[in-house]
């Protein structure tokens, strides 16, 4: 290891360069919308400086100092500053990007309030909501996701789907059956289908006796109550 030592100081002598990778980072992600290119450049910047980190950690436990292309009494400060702000600047993009979803969670009183969200902003609110109960959340609608929004891995390992559903009309009994379908292949144990409309009649009947429980408009309005409330989701 102590062989090793040398070349680490020379290593953590190119730190200042971390900026040129996120920006190439955030260029070659130039065709995404801004905040996602710029969300996935500060993540890629706080994982290179962590390891840059390490690094000066494992020369400071030996007494090391590490070469530097800046002032020495400079260097270990602007290093602090730079991951501090690229930390700070990522907490708050995440908190720009989704503070109209949290404020639904917060509050939310109504379904109209519901029905002004994003589609994008919506999926945010339910996967906040599962996240609220220390479950874990993971969007992947896209193309060929078989009407999948959402995937929950439970506390105790088990595996949900969602499907989101920003509507103001009714859904019916051919989406829940297709959900239904994707439940099998995804081979998930439970399946939610939460919209702010309502199911017709035909749906509602449909799924009895199957594990998927469905939320309209008004139900959803009180499970988000119920989770301010730090209550079990049923």
């Amino acid at each position: 290891m102590r062989d090793l030592l040398p070349l680490l100081q020379i290593v953590f002598a190119f730190w200042p360069f971390l900026l040129l990778i996120a920006l190439r980072g955030w260029w070659r992600g130039r065709d995404e919308r801004f905040p996602a290119a710029l969300r996935r450049s500060l993540v890629t910047y706080l994982i290179l400086w962590g390891v840059f980190a390490a690094i000066g950690l494992v020369l400071w436990l030996n007494r090391l100092a590490p070469l530097s292309l800046l002032p020495d009494a400079w260097n270990a400060v602007a290093f602090v500053l730079a991951g501090l702000l690229a930390g700070g600047l990522l907490l708050g993009l995440e908190w720009w990007q989704n503070r109209d979803v949290w404020r639904a969670l917060r509050t939310a009183r109504s379904v109209e309030e519901l029905q002004r969200l994003s589609p994008d902003e919506f999926e945010e609110l339910i996967a906040a909501f599962f996240r609220s109960f220390n479950h874990r959340a993971r969007r992947v609608g896209k193309t060929g996701d078989h009407g999948v929004d959402l995937v929950v891995y439970t506390k105790d390992q088990g595996k949900w789907i969602v499907q989101c559903k920003r509507y103001r009309s009714s859904v019916g009994e051919p989406v829940v059956r297709d959900f239904y379908g994707a439940m099998h292949h995804e081979a998930a144990s439970r399946g939610f289908l939460m919209t702010t409309g309502s199911f017709t009649q035909q749906a509602a009947e449909w799924v009895r006796g199957k594990p998927i429980t469905l939320y309209d408009g008004a139900g959803l309005v009180k499970l988000l109550r119920a989770s301010r409330k730090n209550r079990r989701l049923h």
